[in-house]
């Protein structure tokens, strides 16, 4: 294969081009099938342009699947409106059902009443038959089984419009019990009254055949024609009986014949004679029987005639006929008015329950006429979506096969181009070594580049003063926005801002850096970078911040954890040094911290910070605090904690100016001790972060007690810096350091042996536009300042046997 393989980028897809290609190729069979497809599924002349070459394909297929899904989802649709008419169809129903119960549980209910009735009229009717049979007057009991009545053309016609009805059936078999009950009432009036008549007509007789005679003719006839038939029977089997007798004593009684002599023995007797004995026995026997029973019914007869006979005929008996038949003419009266009233309100009831389900009945008719043409409509709709489904799928599973197609030559591509991989990855590797040859002398000049770049770096710090400015101005705050305040600063580049006065007024600045209300700490911090490579090499570095409160000092200085700040950048970058020249050095690094907190020296680091009052000595290194905490660190995270340990004892407090201002001068002194391996030369190096306390106006920040004497000697301080400042500008002989302990023990910093670098913090707007006139006329002198040239502190000893 050759080395030199190019792979070209696919043009850009036009669908404009395919157009124009499928025009020319003539296919107008498989174009006009597209076409069709289109149509059929709804597409526009647009949708053109997501086919052709192999994303077209792809987007067909995924054109194809969404459309369908929405086929799927139509037809789901259109399922489930169907599911929705057929339960509006079986709610129908029910609602139908539930009325037919609701009119079922309405009879049920009335004819349990009128079971109720039926059982008080039968209650009625055996007291009548009780007061009857107590008054001695014949009656026949009722059975409960009532004789029809005759049926009225009117009411065959109610029973046929009521067949079917078990409320009207119970009703009619009601009607006919009363019925039989009031003709039988009538029977048994004519009956009480015929043998009241005959007891009352009978005369009265002395003799018993005339007494007898007298009951017989006061016997109503079936009674007479009953014991005449009985008296016959009885005649009758008395002479059966009486000739049985006789028949069976001459036999058993007939005498021998003495004169004669004894007679033979009798011969024995036949079968047939015994047979015919024991039959005549049994006559006798079945004879005897019916007598006894003839004469119970003769006995019986006698006795309730007997009871008619003396049957209490009084005035007292009429008067409680006449009160029950008053009590069953008021019982009639009221079965008659109950009757008349059940028979209303069930001709109520039915009316409106035959209403009522008529106008279901009409509604149920014309849901169940509209949802069938739902129906038929949502089948034909889901007819259709299935045909067009169907069709889809096969055009689907073409562009699968297609798309499987594709996938077989992407896969070949996909190995072709990794043998092409493999090809440059050997080209590669062998430019890789040639520049590698070409390059092996890097390492050394950058060694020999970066040694002369120290020295060109200190040479132009020396030319250009020891002292460095950089400005930095805070962003405005959403409060200051709020109560209106305006930005007074002019930024017309990187070194040089103008500030606008009270009245008008405009004056410009000059620093080595200006940063706007924009900047960030990557870009503060790279102003400062290039200093903490002359710790390492034996200088004594200053850096601190200045300004009002609440001008940003804390945050460029510490920053937050999340953006960080001057102080853990320094920090992090001498450490970073450090660890990559562990092969020519050995550094040893200790640190302390310290405030200056009315104008009494604070150790941060020792266990009673609140209560140390240190003081500033002189040695032979330079000024140094006496019983000064200093610990060794041996990494970053080292210093971190111990900054962490330091800001928990710190003063701070809050103001009108800033909600956590700080109370006090703060001091992170690092020491680095450096041995040349190779030389054994030391060198010391000393690094000092100050972060300064807000120089304030009392008028603003409101202070007032402790506050007030904290801010005084605030004041003092800062003012003694502006002096020594001053004095230093002005080539003064004698220069104010021990005038505060602050300037005392920064002598060494601002005396001339040191590089120091000031950032001048400030405000924008308006409302602390004189405070910032302050800071930069302030930095203004600071930049002034001619300290002369560095010193490098290097001592050099014996080498170790």
């Amino acid at each position: 294969m050759s080395r030199n393989i190019a792979f070209s980028r696919p043009a850009t897809y036009n669908p404009s081009l395919v157009r124009k290609a499928s025009a020319f190729d003539g296919d107008d069979e498989d174009s006009a099938r597209r076409q069709q497809l289109k149509e059929e599924l709804g597409l526009t002349e647009d949708d053109d342009d997501n086919e052709g070459g192999d994303g077209g394909k792809k987007g067909g297929d995924d054109d194809w699947r969404r459309r369908c899904e929405d086929a799927m989802t139509k037809l789901k649709v259109a399922l489930e409106n169907e599911e929705k008419a057929q339960s509006s169809l079986s709610k129908l129903q029910l609602l139908s059902k539930s009325q037919t119960a609701i009119l079922k549980s309405t009879f049920d209910k009335k004819l349990k009443s009128k079971e109720t009735m039926v059982q008080d009229l039968l209650q009625v009717i055996a007291d009548h038959e009780s007061k009857l049979k107590t008054g001695g007057i014949p009656y026949e009991a009722f059975d409960g089984v009532v004789a029809e009545r005759p049926t009225t053309a009117s009411s065959a016609a109610t029973a046929a419009s009521d067949e079917g009805d078990p409320s009207m059936e119970a009703l009619a078999a009601l009607k006919a019990q009363v019925d039989a009950l009031t003709d039988e009432n009538a029977a048994l009036r004519k009956k009480a009254a015929a043998v009241v008549g005959s007891s009352a007509a009978a005369p009265t007789a002395t003799s018993s055949s005339s007494e007898d005679k007298s009951e017989k003719e006061a016997l109503p006839p079936q009674y007479l024609k009953k014991m005449a038939t009985l008296e016959h029977e009885k005649q009758s089997l008395l002479q059966l009986l009486k000739d049985a007798q006789m028949k069976l004593s001459a036999q058993k009684a007939k005498p021998s014949d003495p004169t004669t002599a004894a007679p033979p023995p009798p011969a024995p007797t036949t079968a047939s004679n015994t047979e015919q004995l024991d039959a005549l026995e049994r006559k006798c026997t079945k004879a005897e029987t019916e007598l006894a029973k003839a004469l119970a019914k003769v006995d019986a007869t006698e006795k309730e005639l007997r009871t008619l006979k003396s049957a209490d005929t009084s005035s007292t008996d009429r008067v409680k006929l006449a009160e029950a038949q008053t009590q069953l003419a008021a019982a009639t009266a009221k079965l008659s008015d109950v009757e008349a009233t059940f028979q209303a309100k069930h001709d109520k009831l039915k009316a409106a329950a035959e209403a009522d389900l008529a106008k279901l009945k009409e509604q149920a008719k014309k849901s169940i006429v509209d949802l069938r043409k739902k129906l038929e409509t949502t089948s034909q709709s889901s007819a259709t979506l299935h045909a067009r489904l169907a069709k889809a799928k096969g055009d689907v599973m073409k562009h699968k096969t297609e798309l499987k197609a594709l996938k077989a030559d992407v896969v070949s591509l996909v190995a072709a181009l990794g043998a092409a991989n493999k090809e440059v990855a050997r080209t590669i590797e062998a430019r890789v070594k040639a520049q590698t040859d070409a390059l092996a002398g890097v390492v050394d000049n950058y060694k020999r580049e970066m040694k002369e770049r120290k020295r060109l770096f200190n040479l132009v710090q020396e030319l250009q003063g020891n002292i460095r400015v950089l400005c930095r101005f805070r962003p405005i705050s959403k409060s200051e926005t709020a109560n209106g305040s305006k930005v007074v600063t002019k930024f017309t580049g990187h070194e040089e801002v103008s500030l606008v006065g009270e009245k008008g007024k405009a004056k410009s600045y000059e620093f080595e850096h200006v940063f706007d209300m924009t900047s960030t700490q990557d870009q503060v911090f790279a102003q400062v970078k290039p200093l903490i490579t002359s710790v390492l090499d034996g200088f004594n570095v200053c850096i601190f911040a200045y300004g009002q409160t609440g001008s940003g000092k804390t945050f460029t200085m510490s920053g937050s954890p999340d953006n960080p700040g001057i102080n853990p950048r320094a920090l992090t970058e001498l450490f970073a040094l450090k660890h990559g020249r562990t092969k020519e050095y050995h550094d040893d690094i200790q640190v302390s911290i310290m405030e200056i907190y009315n104008e009494v020296i604070r150790d941060l680091l020792a266990d009673n910070a609140a209560s140390t009052n240190l003081s500033v000595r002189q040695g032979t290194n330079g000024n140094f605090v006496q019983g000064l905490t200093m610990v060794p660190v041996k990494e970053v995270t080292d210093v971190f904690n111990l900054i962490t340990k330091g800001n928990q004892n710190r003063s701070t407090h809050a103001t009108d100016m800033n909600e956590h201002s700080s109370r006090s001068h703060s001091i992170l002194s690092i020491y680095v001790k450096s041995t040349n391996l190779a030389t054994n030369v030391v060198a010391n190096g000393k690094l000092h972060l100050v972060d300064l306390a807000g120089s304030e106006r009392l008028s603003k920040t409101g202070a007032e007690g402790q506050r007030l004497k904290e801010a005084q000697n605030i004041n003092q301080s800062l003012s003694t810096l502006g002096n020594v400042i001053q004095a230093r500008a002005n080539k003064q002989k004698h220069v104010p350091y021990r005038d505060s302990s602050l300037t005392y023990l920064l002598q060494d910093s601002l005396g001339g042996d040191s590089k120091t670098l000031m950032v001048a913090c400030s405000s924008p707007v308006d409302y602390n536009a004189e405070e910032s006139f302050c800071t930069l006329n302030f930095a203004s002198r600071a930049r002034c300042v001619e300290m002369g040239k560095a010193t490098k502190h290097v001592t050099k000893t014996a080498k170790a046997e």
